[in-house]
């Protein structure tokens, strides 16, 4: 036998600097954009844990020295700069470095000859980063990832989301994205993609009757479409399985495996 999973978010108030929720249902157009976001948030947090792993396997960098990093794609590399952002937030130091040249797995780099400054695009990402923490608040119990995409003005899409913890689960909720100037100084608009943090099975174990796990279901209360992180779930737990998203009006989407929503369809109501 087969079963979904189902998974429940709750509703909370948002704040009024947040985005105003939709009352259309999305174009293609929009439904495309949601995947590509959720993609590369998906590319760029795996580079950053990966170059993570890389980077401990041959230094213990201090907190001070290495608690802040910056994730960025040139060309056909990637790169992770760990390093630290000033008082002042006017200069962001180089201090580990790990890349790597896609499609290849390993990771190459290690401490830098000397602290390496940086007033520009590194700077701007870590300042992004260090607003949207200003804004968001501290988290008690829980690690919280983040992720500085640059866009195509030159703005920041900066995402807080909670980091997993253990293999055979992984964390949906309690996110939110920021948008934020390029100088990564001012917050534009932010958006709370989901409220309680809820653990997903990350596994393959049927239950006691030998039902499988085939998708996930789950309910979002914060707009009527699938959010960029519920792409990234998709593509991060495994067994790789899509997921249903259910929104106000009884319309359903699918998240594939790959990251492409298929267009909603009406359910009728129990």
């Amino acid at each position: 036998m087969r079963y979904i999973l189902f998974l429940a978010l709750l509703s909370t108030t948002l704040s009024a600097q947040s985005a105003p929720r939709h009352t259309e249902l999305p174009s293609r157009e929009e439904l495309d954009s949601i995947s590509i976001r959720g993609i590369a948030l998906y590319e760029y947090d795996r580079a950053a844990w990966e170059a993570t792993d890389a980077l401990l396997k041959i230094a213990h960098p201090p907190p001070q020295d290495g608690g802040q990093y910056v994730v960025f794609r040139m060309d056909d590399f990637w790169y992770v700069d760990f390093g630290r952002l000033t008082a002042a937030r006017d200069t962001f130091y180089t201090l580990y470095q790990e890349f790597r040249h896609e499609p290849d797995t390993t990771w190459f780099g290690g401490r830098t000859p000397s602290p390496s400054p940086n007033v520009k695009n590194l700077l701007h990402s870590a300042r992004a980063v260090a607003t949207a923490l200003d804004a968001f608040g501290a988290v008690q119990k829980r690690p919280y990832n983040h992720v500085a995409l640059p866009t195509a003005n030159g703005e920041w899409l900066v995402y807080l989301f909670p980091a997993q913890t253990v293999s055979t689960s992984w964390p949906l909720g309690g996110d939110e994205r920021f948008r934020i100037s390029s100088d990564g100084l001012r917050i534009l608009e932010r958006h709370r993609m989901h409220n309680t943090v809820i653990e997903t099975p990350n596994n393959e174990m049927a239950d006691s009757a030998g039902n499988k796990r085939v998708a996930y279901f789950q309910v979002n209360v914060t707009d009527n479409r699938p959010e960029d992180t519920d792409v990234l779930a998709v593509l991060s737990r495994t067994p790789s399985l899509p997921a249903y998203v259910g929104v106000d009006g009884y319309w359903v989407y699918r998240i594939d495996p790959d990251g492409r929503i298929r267009a909603p369809r009406k359910v009728t109501p129990p």
